[in-house]
């Protein structure tokens, strides 16, 4: 819920300057309930529609009668959780995954599976088939879609009034009867972006008394938000406000100039983190970048100094959730796609890293806090068994099992799949030591790795889960485990742990009604083991003699 408003909206930039000349259209375009409902928001690559149109959305998603719902759609990177709007890896760059991804956000409000498809779904409810309310579809950065032509005449003839869509994208063929622009910024803005900007990097002193200096900067870089965050990052480096060079007429080439001037100025860890950065798009762990850096082989880098060298160059910004986030801006990431890392000399030695950094990315992220999770890169290396180096495999695990959820649980099953039980058993001890109170699942891990080693500890866990299973109500799972145990004594195992064998007999008192034949029968096995206790192993035989009648 944003304001007044059920959306998955990303939260706004931070940091972000009013566009006084372009908002107002905007606004006025998604309020207007009569004329062409398709609105297109265009403008050069990093030239900041994204963030205005989320300045703009968050506004209205405050005004009553506006729209009951936005869904925001990118083949960049969003999704939502019930905990609330995250931005996530790529998951909608086809029409099919756009109208999975919408219709399960709708299915709560509509009969979704009366449909025969979910492209049947969405086009319905695009026309206004949908009784809860109106809404606004938002899809950002739309020239990066597989077939975007054939995107783009789908959401025109589906769209109705009152449902409005908005289309953010750096094409100018994809036009709506009322396209709007978002040209170079006026002067006063961008001055205003370049205070803010010299106060974050606490260079304001550098800057003063040298307006001809930032009017230079805001001519040769024809007004572009992002130009500015490189340029006084360069300006930081340096400590000192250098030659800006002339750019060339064409907008589209202002970046590339910029960046490889910036770029080539990297040390080597640098532009080795940027271009492993840049070889997928998504936002990345540190943690994750970290493991795979320093795995064995790659040679001793300080990874953090790296990353803290980009960040000052305004290269990639650090999102803090619950887990530190890098996130390379989307102008910084075509640069170095588009014009180093095929000709790089590390290019191998990322595309290697890469295999392994694409499998512990971020499931979820934004404002209801980061999701990443080992277990994606757990069953990629399952699946790709002895095709990965064991060390850096082993490596990454040990990195990052403490950083994840349930980590150390995704690792166990990664070393119980390859029978290395040992490494299984180690997973479980740092899980029990994360975290102070055993979940079901870990305890029952546990067992299991406990009995394939004859480890005595496997009847502590006995005795754990026959707490937890009685306390839950799940006899069949206690019945199982009472069985086992009087197998295995049966068996001729030593008795061992006492203890903990008569604290599992024992959660049956109270529950004799619950036992059956085989239950009963197991109990007086397990009290004729443990000596001594004549009376408790005679009811259970004779509850086992009344089950076996009854039969």
């Amino acid at each position: 819920m944003v304001g007044e408003t059920l959306s998955n909206l990303p939260a706004s930039k931070p940091g972000y300057i009013d566009r006084p000349d372009v908002e107002p259209e905007l606004i006025s375009r998604l309020r207007d309930r009569e004329e062409d409902p398709v609105i297109t928001l265009d403008g050069m690559g990093g030239i900041g529609k994204t963030s205005t149109a989320l300045a703009v959305l968050h506004g209205l998603c405050n005004e009553r009668d506006m729209f009951d719902f936005i869904i925001w759609f990118s083949a960049r990177d969003i999704d939502l959780l019930s905990s609330g709007p995250t931005q996530v890896r790529p998951g909608v760059s086809t029409l099919e995954e756009m109208s999975i991804y919408g219709t399960g956000l709708l299915r709560p409000y509509v009969d979704v599976d009366s449909f025969s498809d979910p492209g049947s779904c969405l086009r319905a409810v695009m026309r206004g088939e949908f009784s809860a309310g109106r809404i606004l579809f938002v899809f950002d950065n739309f020239e990066t879609v597989h077939s975007p032509g054939d995107v783009f005449r789908q959401i025109k003839t589906s769209v109705r009034l009152p449902n409005k869509a908005l289309i953010t994208t750096r094409h100018d063929e994809f036009k709506g009867h009322y396209p709007i622009e978002l040209p170079r910024m006026p002067y006063p803005l961008f001055k205003r972006l370049v205070d803010v900007t010299a106060s974050r990097l606490n260079i304001v002193t550098l800057l003063q008394g040298r307006e001809d200096w930032i009017r230079n900067v805001h001519r040769e870089s024809f007004g572009h938000p992002y130009i500015v965050q490189i340029v006084l990052g360069e300006a930081r480096r340096r400590k000192t406000l250098g030659k800006f060079p002339r750019m060339l007429a064409n907008k589209q080439e202002v970046l590339p100039a910029l960046f490889k001037r910036t770029y080539d100025g990297l040390s080597d860890p640098a532009k080795k983190t940027m271009l492993l950065l840049c070889s997928w798009r998504s936002v990345v762990p540190l943690p994750a970048l970290e493991a795979v850096m320093t795995r064995p082989g790659n040679p001793m880098v300080d990874v953090d100094a790296a990353v803290g060298e980009l960040e000052d160059l305004s290269l990639l910004e650090r999102v803090h959730v619950d887990v530190e986030l890098l996130n390379v801006p989307q102008s910084a990431y075509h640069y170095v796609r588009e014009f180093e890392l095929q000709d790089s000399i590390y290019r191998d030695v990322v595309a290697l890293d890469a295999n392994y950094l694409r499998k512990v990315g971020v499931q979820q992220w934004g404002q209801g806090g980061a999701r990443w999770s080992l277990q994606p890169f757990v069953t990629a290396c399952i699946e790709l068994r002895g095709s990965l180096d064991q060390r850096s495999v082993d490596h990454v695990i040990e990195h990052l099992a403490g950083t994840c959820v349930d980590g150390w649980l995704d690792a166990y099953d990664y070393y119980e799949a390859i029978d290395d039980l040992k490494k299984a058993r180690d997973c479980l001890h740092h899980a029990r030591r994360q975290n102070a109170e055993a979940s079901t699942p870990l305890l029952e891990r546990s067992l299991s790795v406990f009995e394939r080693l004859g480890d005595i500890r496997e009847f502590d866990m006995y005795a754990e889960l026959a707490d937890r299973y009685k306390e839950t109500g799940q006899f069949q799972e206690l019945s199982r485990i009472t069985r086992r145990i009087a197998a295995t004594l049966a068996a001729g195992r030593k008795l061992e742990r006492r203890g903990q064998v008569l604290r599992v007999a024992q959660t049956w008192d109270g529950h004799e009604g619950r036992a059956d034949e085989l239950d009963a029968n197991a109990l007086a096995g397990l009290y004729k083991a443990l000596g001594g206790m004549a009376s408790d192993r005679k009811k259970w035989e004779q509850i086992a003699k009344k089950r076996n009648r009854s039969r």
